[in-house]
């Protein structure tokens, strides 16, 4: 785990603050694009920094954070995609998308990269401006969540592809956001709609008993402008959907509030 924070550590760029993407679907001139996924790897930042690494970094992935409030969070809690900076100076090149409907649209998963890591970002730096940042795009989220609690693949889009995928990854952070919450009214609110989705998800047709797959879930997107792995079961769904689960669980049997 040291050894891949170390890998991971070497796409940081200090004059930009960022953690670069290893690909995009553009070619343009000194761009240094930039990712929403790339909150989902914070942690291991922040695990190594205390776990043998160097203090550094905290300090790298608490600053790609800070960036991502400022240039990915749209006023209205919505996300881009991907944001595209000049390698030199930091300037933002332009906003946009590469899996969701539209630049200006919201893909839902990448909502739930988002908010996730906003999550984790406030466990470790107990900062409040990420535990607002992660209400605020968990309120999103849940403002634009079709019927049945499950979310649609682009937020705006008029194709109607659910993804579990992105609503098991923001399930599981409401349950661990639960224990930073600290108005209790508020805290109710997100305990109910996490548990609104894993009911869902345990439910016909997303969960998968008797079909004709080794996953537990069905109905995942993975990337539909490209046309590939759409309405499909994926591995990263049953994963934070099982973490969705424990932390549920945990939390009944130990009385955390």
């Amino acid at each position: 785990m040291l050894r891949a924070a170390n890998s991971l550590s070497k796409r940081y760029n200090p004059t930009i603050g960022y953690l670069c993407s290893n690909r995009d679907r553009l070619t343009i001139k000194d761009s240094f694009p930039v990712i929403i996924d790339i909150m989902m790897n914070l942690e291991l930042l922040f695990w190594a920094s205390q776990n043998g690494g160097p203090e550094l970094y905290a300090e790298m992935a608490c600053a790609h954070a800070q960036i991502v409030c400022r240039d990915f969070i749209r006023p209205d809690g919505g996300t881009y995609r991907i944001v595209r900076y000049d390698v030199n100076n930091g300037r933002i090149i332009n906003k946009g998308t590469m899996q969701g409907a539209g630049d200006e649209t919201t893909w839902s998963r990448g909502q739930a990269w988002a908010q996730y890591g906003m999550v984790v970002t406030y466990r470790y730096t107990k900062e409040k401006k990420f535990l607002d940042a992660a209400e605020k795009l968990a309120d999103y989220f849940i403002n634009h969540l079709a019927e049945g609690h499950v979310s649609n693949w682009d937020f705006q889009s008029e194709l109607k592809h659910p993804d579990v995928s992105a609503t098991c990854v923001v399930a599981s952070a409401l349950f661990e956001m639960l224990n930073y919450v600290e108005n209790d009214s508020l805290r109710e609110h997100y305990r109910r709609e996490a548990e609104a989705m894993v009911q869902s998800l345990c439910s016909p047709p997303y969960f998968a008993a008797g079909l004709n797959t080794n996953c537990l879930l069905t109905h995942s997107v993975q990337f539909l402008p490209l046309n590939s792995n759409v309405d499909v079961p994926s591995i990263f769904a049953d994963y934070y959907f099982l973490e969705a689960l424990l932390r549920y669980r945990s939390q009944h049997k130990t009385g955390t509030r």
